[in-house]
């Protein structure tokens, strides 16, 4: 749809007025109208017209192709009118818009089922939809696309049609198309508001299917192939070929409406008739489908009968014949039931050429067993026309094998054995073996039945059977010469189990003893408990070579293995390396346990001021719950009551294998007497009577009557008396004071009535034997303690004390202490002898002047024998009084003076009194500073010291100065001592080197400080870096602390070895400081080369390792005519950044690069000097700026000739491989996506290397090359395509050389010149003037035709004897000449007997151009004298020189001159008549009824039938010597299967006739002996003018040309 838009004028002045009438025109004459497409010239299939100017008026008309324009320009289009005069231009416009489908091809004729259109979408509006319709039906709906953009695939919709997109183009692929798929396909744009644009095209299918397919195999004889074709249109006609020869018998076509079918019928087909063969349909409009049938002929016959039985043991040969046209790649391969027979079965294969299409082949076993009874067959397999035969199979019965063998597996059960037997002749016995010997008949039954159907059999029967009765039972049947024997391999294996039904398990574990009976070892065994499969832990007993226990034993404990966690059926599986298992009888486990978790035993001691209790317990698990509970002691059960009450607790649990439930019940007894000691058991009762029981440990029960006696004692003796019973024996009683026994003084009565008595007796006791006393009974069992009965026992003592030892330290606060043991009334302390109101104590508050003195304690004591007065004794015994005088605190230990080395760690130490009740405060004071230090203070209480340590660790300088110990009494009156002062002097270095940095090729410094008592040198020393370029400058100062010796290391044009750790050493010692590190500040990240397409932006990034400066600046630079340059950063055209991440970095942006931009760049960081970093600068490496989108072309080809291939190669610059979308090749305007092309990518340059032929010569002065995009940028290489030559035909003749030799102008090679020698004696060109031709590359034309050469014989064709005729034209010779190349009995050579194989094929005749008509007078022949016209002439042969046909021409020639004077004289006399004359109108005048024929008769009339016209005439060209001739109503005809658009020629000859005057001639007498042809006749009254006019047509046509010939004839016109 074309929609055409007037979008108004736009001119750059008023538009011109007609004059008027009276006035002078005023707009000047229009000198050009111009029209544009879109600002482009239009192209030249829009035709423009223009009208002459007249009055004022010119009009143009464009007529345009608006489809073809919008394919270039898009679908808006705009076309604008320029018009132009002497001194002005205007111009206008008018806008259309281009809707239009452009469906590829417009007609498909599918020659093959499968066919594809397209249909392009040229639009200014994208439309809603895009169908694809056949017919009147819808078949595909595009709604989802973008126009162009990438290939969308559609649905296949019933598997017929296929769509997809590829930009703008929908395209529809047919496959498996029939005619029924034929008819229009119209392809419409739906818009928005509905309206549409289609076109549409015609689809015609002619596929060509075989019911054979396209390789056919079939065995020799009488053959089928067939071809058809579905189509509504119905083929001329049918054809077939064998290669590229056409089969012209037993081809036969039916056609039907719509199903045409061709059937080649081949008779008799051998080998020989392998071939591809191809059907072809032709149609009227040349466009014939084809189909090619691969026809092979195979046979596979087995010679061996379709059944054979061998005796094993015996040889075996197959024999299989195989003819085959197809032997390329075979492959041979004997089966056995269907599957190849494998190798090392015995069997060889052999082969025996029978002829060149037939072998044989055979397959032999030299000693054939049971095994390969079967079914044999041969598969026959080729690859190169693939093919696979399988023959009939042959079915091979082998008799009396002893491999025969099977195998049975018994479990100790019953077993029957078979044996049967298959044949025509009866067994005569049939024995039964068992491992080498006959088998055991009171074990084995033999029951053997009767021969009959050719079958017998035999069986053997035992009830049961073990391991030991494993082996070979072999059945042989004695028939005849041999013996048929079957084996049967019996393996017996048998489980068996020590339990069996329901076994209860009350003891808490069980074992199963598995006995298994094979001669084989497991090869592993698992139990089933249930449906779960275990794996326990099997201990193996060998019995005997057959017979293996395996017993397994469970224990039960608690939660996971509780008792009824595990109950259920067990069975256990044994299996063995074959994969086969036996299964042992199943055994029902139900376990019942009861423990108890109580481990000791309980002992209790009970008196009258105590009772006794206790507690016993115990659990039970099992699947049933019990049916009651008891507790028994001593064989008694315990009777449930207050002092002995019992609970039950119950509770069901989830087992691993079953569910089970737990009892716990518990006995308590209280209060417990000594006869309730004893052993308790506790029972679970069953109403199964398998009840369960547990012990608890024993229960020690002792009461007391307590321990009597006087327990004071102020006399030193003392006697008590232990009295205890039991339920448990007690053997002895001992005697403890504390944990100690006592040994002596114990009296002990035996054991009786329960009960035992132990005095213990105590003499000259003192203090020491104060103490608790305890009477132990020792029972029978003595891991059982037992508690124990006690009795203090003390003596009364006073005795006085002071808690402080002298001195007595003024301020201490000490306490004296009256201490009493025993029994006492009173005792009191003392001052002075004053009471000083305090019995245990009294504390001296602070001493002094007042509280000093002499201090004692006196004391009244009571026991059964009465009281006494009693004055306390020191604690010695040596006094009776303590003295407290008063002392003031002084140092004990003063600090002294510490010289250190830096970092070591030193004490200060100082030492005072720490009397006891005293506060104490020690410190230190440095000389310089106000605060204190706390030092570490270890108090000795036995020496009632203070020490105070002051730890000074890693000492430096700031530790150095003088130290003092300040102690602090805190008293009433605070009293403080202070020590003398103490130095501490460091000799270390007082300042270390710091870590720095310096800038790669710049500067560094360290700084190192030694303290001392001298001034050292120091040195610098690293273990990692390099010290080369290092320099120390020493200088010292002496200060009050020491001499301090500084040394300064500055390094010098910095290198990367710089980087490292570095630390001062004193010259000559190994005393060094601290190391620091050195980091060497460097471009890490050079500037990386940067590419870009002029217009677009680039950046250069450079990065260093980060770096201390706080102020730095950066200087990016650019290579300006040799020299760097700054770049300003004010440009907008660069900008600058920087930042700092892992490490640090700059880059400078360059925006809009340009052509002429610098292609070197750089950058200068500049860091000034800042505390101890020494500054300079830091300069990058140069970076290039590379461009991107340099392009080049070229164009390449061997010789620019028409069909030959070109390659264009372009090349681009760009920094990574391009993507295939941005890589496109453009030829004459259009993007080229068939061309082939490859792509190589390499140190940054892309090159594309595209292939094509050239199609003709309109290649030539097109431009063509790439289109690369490189950043979003388009970038060209453009050329323009050469010249382009047209090869020149070659030429070729036979008995002939044709020399090529090259044509050059100015250097350049413009064609060919062809010069033709004709080679031999008697070869001669037929035209010597044209002997050359030239060719000019310009056309591919040669100039003119080179002529042929041929062989020529020189004889005599006839002899006038009549003086009167004269050889006065050529048409004399013309005549003669037709008539000796007649084709009859009479006249002419072909008559004359010859034989030539040639005179039917047109390839021999007399050549009328090398004939002579010459004028003889007295010419002597023998004998005899003539007299008159002599014609002579030679004989061509334009035959193969290289066949026997050519030594058959050269064999006969000879009789050709031999008679063709005989032949030519009796024609010559039958044509014999007189005319009187020829008119002008070509009649002639006869006498009546001559010969036959009338009066009025033409040349033609008379010589028609004499004249020969040779089947491949030489072409030439004749032209009337008399008058015109008017050709009217030619009919002209043309050979068939001439090529499309070729030129042909076409020869018409013609002839004309005239009347000549008439010339009297008598006979002439005839020469036998000349054996010449002698024409005789009267007057020759008619000649003839034959002109041979060429005409080219063009013809178009489908089919190739098979025969170069053009069809010649003779026309007749006025």
């Amino acid at each position: 749809m074309l929609e055409l838009l007037d979008r108004g004028s736009s001119m750059s002045h008023p538009p011109p007025q007609p004059p008027s009438p009276v006035q002078p025109p005023l707009v000047p004459e229009v000198q050009l109208i111009k029209w544009l497409i879109n600002g482009e010239t239009t192209r030249s299939y829009n035709k423009e017209t223009n009208s002459d100017y007249v009055d004022y008026v010119m009009t143009s008309e464009l007529e345009v192709q608006a489809v073809l324009d919008a394919e270039t320009y898009g679908a808006t289009l705009e076309y604008e009118c320029i018009v132009v005069t002497k001194d002005e231009k205007w111009n206008d416009y008018v806008e259309i818009h281009v809707r239009a489908p452009v469906i590829e091809p417009a007609a498909v004729v599918a020659l093959t089922t499968k066919w594809e259109m397209s249909c392009l979408v040229i639009s200014d509006v994208v439309p809603v939809q895009i169908l694809w319709i056949h017919g009147e039906t819808t078949i595909k709906t595009f709604t989802d696309f973008s126009l162009r953009s990438g290939a969308q695939v559609g649905a296949v919709e019933a598997g017929t049609y296929s769509f997809r997109q590829d930009g703008n183009y929908f395209y529809v692929s047919a496959e498996d198309s029939s005619y029924l798929d034929g008819g229009s396909y119209t392809c419409r744009f739906v818009y928005e508001d509905q309206s549409f644009s289609e076109s549409t095209a015609l689809v015609s299918v002619r596929g060509v299917l075989s019911s054979v397919g396209d390789l056919y195999y079939t065995e020799e004889g009488t053959t089928e192939l067939d071809c058809f074709v579905y189509s509504e249109e119905t083929p001329t006609s049918a054809k077939w070929y064998l290669g590229n020869d056409e089969v012209t018998s037993g081809a036969e076509l039916t056609t039907t409406e719509t199903l045409h079918k061709t059937v080649l019928t081949i008779t008799d087909a051998e080998i020989g008739d392998a071939g591809e063969y191809t059907c072809g349909f032709e149609f009227e409009d040349s466009l014939n489908p084809s189909y090619t049938i691969n026809l092979q002929f195979a046979s596979l016959v087995v010679e061996n009968p379709a059944t054979m039985t061998v005796q094993a043991g015996a040889g075996l040969t197959l024999t299989a014949t195989i003819y085959s046209s197809n032997w390329a790649g075979y492959g041979i391969k004997w089966l056995f039931d269907g599957q190849v027979i494998p190798a090392n079965q015995g069997f060889r294969e052999s082969t025996k050429k029978v002829d060149d299409d037939t072998n044989q082949f055979f397959l032999t076993n030299k000693e054939i067993t049971s095994a390969f009874g079967g079914l044999f067959s041969v598969k026959f397999t080729a690859e190169k026309y693939p093919v696979e035969l399988v023959s009939e199979e042959v079915d091979v019965s082998v008799i009396g094998s002893s491999s025969d063998i099977s195998s049975v597996t018994n479990d100790g059960s019953a077993l029957s054995l078979t044996c049967s037997y298959s044949g025509e002749a009866a067994p005569s016995t049939v024995t039964w073996y068992f491992n080498d010997g006959p088998v055991d008949t009171e074990k084995w039954t033999v029951d053997t039945s009767d021969f009959a159907d050719e079958m017998q059999e035999s069986v053997i029967s035992a009830d049961s059977m073990i391991a030991d009765e494993s082996g070979d039972y072999v059945c042989v049947f004695a028939v005849g010469e041999f013996t048929v024997s079957s084996t049967t391999q019996v393996t017996v294996r048998t489980i068996s189990m020590d339990k069996s039904g329901t076994v209860y398990v009350l003891d808490g574990s069980i074992s199963i003893a598995v006995t298994v009976g094979s001669y084989e070892k497991l090869k592993y065994s698992y139990v089933y408990i249930g449906e779960e499969r275990v794996y326990p832990k099997f201990a193996v007993e060998t019995k005997s070579n057959t017979e293996r226990i395996y017993t397994f034993t469970h224990t039960y404990g608690d939660d996971d293995l509780a008792a009824g966690s595990y109950d259920g059926a067990y069975k256990m599986n044994a299996v063995f390396s074959d994969g086969q298992s036996i299964t042992s009888q199943t055994v029902t486990i139900v376990a019942r346990r009861a423990s108890t978790y109580e481990d000791a035993v309980i002992s209790a001691l009970t008196s009258e001021d105590e009772n006794a209790a206790f507690r016993r317990s115990c659990q039970y698990s099992g699947a049933d719950q019990p049916q009651s509970v008891a507790w028994i002691l001593d064989g008694e059960v315990v009777v449930v009551d207050e002092t002995h009450p019992q609970q039950t607790l119950v509770k069901e649990m989830n087992g691993k294998f079953s569910d089970y439930v737990t009892v716990e019940t518990i006995l308590d007894v209280k209060p417990a007497t000594w006869e309730d000691g004893g052993v308790y058991t506790c029972r679970f009762n069953f109403a199964d009577g398998n009840n369960v029981e547990t012990a608890i440990p024993d229960t020690v029960i002792i009461a007391s009557l307590g321990v009597t006696g006087c327990a004071t004692s102020f006399t030193g003796e003392v006697i008590v008396t232990c009295y205890l019973k039991s339920m448990a024996t007690i053997t002895a009683v001992k005697w403890y004071q504390n944990r100690e026994e006592v040994e002596s003084g114990v009296e002990t009565t035996e054991y009786a009535d329960s009960a035992i008595v132990s005095v213990l007796t105590l003499t000259n006791a003192d203090a020491s034997n104060t103490g608790r006393y305890y009477c132990q009974a020792i029972l029978e069992d003595d891991t059982i303690d037992v508690d124990r009965p006690q009795i203090d026992i003390s003596f009364a003592t006073l005795t006085i004390s002071v808690n402080a030892v002298a001195p007595f330290y003024a301020g201490t606060s000490p306490t004296v202490f009256c201490t009493a043991t025993g029994k006492w009334t009173s005792y009191k302390i003392l001052k002075d002898g004053q009471d000083t109101g305090s019995s245990e104590n009294y504390e001296i508050s602070e001493i002094s002047s007042e509280t000093a003195g002499e201090y004692s304690c006196t004391g009244a004591a009571s026991n059964t024998c009465g009281d006494t007065d009693f004055i306390a004794l020191n604690e010695a015994g040596d006094d009776d009084k303590i003295e407290v005088p008063v002392t003031m605190p002084t140092f004990l230990i003063s600090p002294t003076d510490i010289s250190a080395s830096s970092g070591a760690d030193e004490i200060f130490t100082c030492k005072v009194p720490n009397p006891s009740g005293v506060g104490l405060k020690i410190k230190w004071s440095k000389d310089d500073e106000n605060g204190f230090y706390w030092g570490r203070t270890v108090d000795d209480e036995t020496a009632a010291t203070a020490t105070s340590l002051l730890y000074r660790n890693s000492i430096s300088f700031d530790s150095v100065g003088s130290y003092k110990c300040v102690a602090t009494y805190y008293t009433r009156t605070a009293i403080v001592i202070e020590s003398e002062a103490a130095a501490l002097r460091l000799v270390a270095y007082s300042t270390d080197p710091e870590d720095t940095s310096g800038l790669l090729g710049g500067s560094a410094k360290l700084t190192c400080v030694y303290a001392s008592n001298a001034a050292v040198v120091l040195t610098v020393q690293s273990e990692d870096g390099d010290v080369s370029n290092a320099a120390v400058v020493m200088t010292s100062e002496t200060l009050e602390t020491g001499i301090f010796s500084t040394g300064v290391v500055t390094f010098t044009e910095l290198t990367a070895d710089n980087a490292g750790s570095y630390f001062c050493q004193i010259e000559g010692t190994t005393t060094s400081s601290v190391a620091a590190k050195i980091e060497i500040i460097s471009i890490s990240d050079q500037p990386e080369d940067a590419w870009a397409v002029v217009g677009s932006n680039t950046a250069f990034t450079v990065r260093t390792n980060d770096f201390p400066w706080e102020s730095f600046t950066i200087t990016w630079q650019k290579m300006v005519d040799g020299d760097w340059a700054d770049v300003s950063v004010d440009d907008d055209k660069y900008k600058v950044q920087y930042a700092l991440s892992s490490d640090w970095y700059t880059y400078i942006n360059i925006i809009g690069v340009e052509a002429t931009e610098a292609s070197q760049w750089r950058v200068k960081l500049t860091f000034p000097d800042e505390g101890s970093l020494l500054g300079g600068d830091l300069v990058s490496d140069a970076g290039s700026l590379l461009f991107a989108g340099e392009t080049t072309v070229a164009i390449s080809s061997a010789d620019n000739f028409v069909g030959s291939d070109f390659t264009l190669t372009c090349t681009v610059t760009t920094p990574k491989q391009l993507s295939n979308n941005n890589i496109r090749v453009f030829f004459n305007d259009n993007r080229k996506r068939q061309w082939d092309r490859t792509t190589t990518f390499e140190n940054n340059l892309l090159t594309v290397v595209s292939t094509h032929s050239i199609d003709g010569k309109w290649f030539g002065g097109k431009e063509l090359g790439c289109r690369f995009t490189i950043s979003y940028r388009e970038v060209w290489a453009i050329t323009t395509f050469p010249s382009v030559k047209e090869n020149c035909d070659e030429l070729s003749v036979k008995l002939g050389e044709i020399t090529e030799e090259d044509v050059t102008v100015d250097g350049e090679v413009t064609g060919k010149k062809a010069t033709l020698v004709c080679v031999g004696a008697s070869v001669f060109p037929v035209d010597d003037a044209a002997m050359e031709a030239t060719c000019s590359y310009a056309t591919g034309d040669w100039d003119a035709d080179l002529t042929t050469c041929n062989v020529r014989d020189r004889m005599l064709i006839a002899y006038l004897n009549y003086n009167a005729v004269r050889c006065v034209q050529e048409d004399d010779k013309a005549i003669f000449v037709g008539i000796a190349n007649k084709v009859d009995d009479v006249c002419g050579w072909r008559g004359s007997g010859a034989g030539i194989t040639c005179e039917d094929e047109g390839k021999c005749d007399f050549m009328e151009d090398m004939t002579s008509c010459d004028h003889v007078t007295n010419l002597k022949v023998g004998s005899a004298t003539f007299s008159g016209m002599l014609i002579r002439g030679y004989f061509n042969y334009t035959g193969d020189f290289t066949g026997s046909e050519y030594g058959d021409y050269r064999t006969n020639v000879g009789t050709v001159s031999s008679r063709i004077g005989r032949n030519f004289g009796a024609c010559s006399a039958k044509r014999k008549r007189s005319a009187d004359t020829i008119s002008k109108d070509g009649n002639v005048k006869f006498n009546e009824g001559y010969y036959g024929y009338a009066e009025t008769s033409t040349l033609s009339d008379v010589f028609s039938e004499m004249i020969y016209t040779p089947t491949t005439p030489e072409l030439t060209t004749t032209t009337p010597e008399r008058r015109d001739v008017i050709l009217s109503d030619v009919e002209i005809t043309s050979s068939p299967g001439v090529t499309l658009e070729q030129e042909v020629e076409i020869d018409l000859i013609v002839i004309v006739e005239e009347s000549e005057s008439s010339y009297g001639m008598p006979d002439p007498a005839i020469p036998s002996q000349l054996g010449l042809l002698l024409i005789t006749t009267g007057i020759l009254s008619i000649l003839a003018v034959v002109i041979i006019v060429k005409i080219i047509r063009h013809v178009k046509s489908s089919q190739q040309n098979t025969d170069n010939d053009v069809s010649s004839k003779y026309i007749r016109f006025d």
